[in-house]
Order: structure tokens, then C-alpha cells, then sequence
């Protein structure tokens, strides 16, 4: 039986990095696009994060994310789809959100640094993608 855990193509690493994200096109809610809202990381993928915020984001809205790292300098910009959104009583809205190509993206840069920072099994399990303990 495959679960959340198992069904996964790349490694996900707990994180808390602030991030800002844009909705920039919304079926649902064409009165959010535009607006910019504050956000953490949970967790980050080389595809994905899950984040949390005051508010919610709607399903299948694309939204550009400034994703500010702790440890790196500068911040990378990429384009992501809301995939899955819902409230947690401790953390408040926490979304799943896919990573896609996009003009201007730093997606490529933000895939290498997976590629180099899990290079071994025992090194996913102890550390997160940048030699932090977890």
C-alpha cells in the first residue's frame, strides 16, 4: 500500500525559511491574485514545499514564491501550483504546492542544491539539505 511517505519521488527536509507568495492567476478567487502574503516552509522538495500561513490559498491557483533560505544568501524566485490546502488547529493553513518551470525561474538553481546536498542515505537521514542536524 503506498502512503504520503512512500509515494514521494525526492526527499523532503523540514524546514521553517520565510518565503512571500504572489497568486498570480486564481480560477476560484480572482480577487486574491496579486496579493502578496508572508508564509513558511514546513518542509521543501526539489519539486515542492509545504508552507504555512494566515491565510489560505486556493487550490489550482499558480503563485510565484520569493523563498528567502536561512544560510544562503539572497532569495530565490519560483512558480509553483497550489495542490492541496487545509487547516491545521496548531499551525493554521498549511498548502501543499508543486514547483513548475517558469520564465525567470531560479528552479534549476533551487534543484541543484538537492542534487548536491543528498549524496548519501546516511547524510538524508541526519542532516536536512544543508548540513543543518535534524
Amino acid at each position: 500500500m503506498l502512503t504520503a511517505q512512500n509515494h514521494r519521488k525526492n526527499s523532503r527536509y523540514a524546514r521553517q525559511d520565510r518565503l512571500l507568495a504572489q497568486v498570480t492567476a486564481s480560477l476560484q478567487t480572482a480577487e486574491i491574485e496579486s496579493s502578496t502574503r508572508p508564509a513558511k516552509t514546513l518542509d521543501i522538495s526539489k519539486r515542492g514545499l509545504r508552507i504555512m500561513g494566515n491565510d489560505s490559498l486556493p487550490v489550482g491557483a499558480m503563485v510565484d514564491l520569493w523563498v528567502e533560505v536561512t544560510g544562503l544568501k539572497g532569495k530565490f524566485y519560483l512558480n509553483s501550483e497550489v495542490r492541496w490546502s487545509k487547516i491545521d488547529d496548531r499551525l493554521g493553513y498549511v498548502m501543499g504546492l508543486e514547483l513548475r518551470e517558469g520564465l525567470g525561474s531560479d528552479i534549476g538553481h533551487w534543484e541543484r542544491l538537492f542534487e548536491k546536498k543528498s549524496s548519501t542515505k546516511t547524510q538524508r537521514q541526519t542532516n536536512d539539505a544543508w548540513g543543518n542536524a535534524i
